[in-house]
């Protein structure tokens, strides 16, 4: 059973994680293993703690492990951003920008790892407690 919603809810965030990468247009990203790990585990976390809804093929039903994977995705989508732009104002305003965030970004960057380093912990014992509980 349990492999069977790993199974699930890797292709669930393979799926997830392909439309974030096609929203993002970026050749290279950094960190994709951890985006792709906390979608999984959003995903793995929602079908086996929400109540089934829909329809099940087999044992499992996907609704459950599509809506958590939907949640945390739109959860990391808000997180990132990917400002390319799109004319030379832009451009100009952008690298002003860059100017004046280049101190805040480095205390982003370490606020976002810490949020998405417990993120990912939540996720991980809220599957684990799931299977102890059981």
């Amino acid at each position: 059973m349990i492999l069977v919603e790993i199974g699930t809810a890797i292709i669930i965030a393979a799926i997830f994680y392909g439309v974030f990468q096609l929203m993002h247009h970026r050749e290279r990203r950094r960190g994709a293993l951890s985006i792709f790990l906390i979608i999984l585990f959003g995903a793995w976390a929602g079908g086996i703690w929400l109540t089934p809804l829909g329809p099940s093929y087999g044992s499992i039903y996907l609704l459950p492990f599509i809506l958590g994977g939907v949640v945390v995705s739109l959860i990391v989508l808000a997180f990132s951003r990917d400002p390319q732009p799109r004319n030379r104002e832009e451009t100009l305003d952008l690298l002003d920008r860059i100017e004046a965030e280049r101190n805040v970004e480095k205390i982003a960057f370490i606020s976002m790892n810490l949020y998405l380093k417990c993120l990912m912990i939540f996720l991980i014992l809220a599957v684990v407690l799931r299977y102890v509980l059981a």
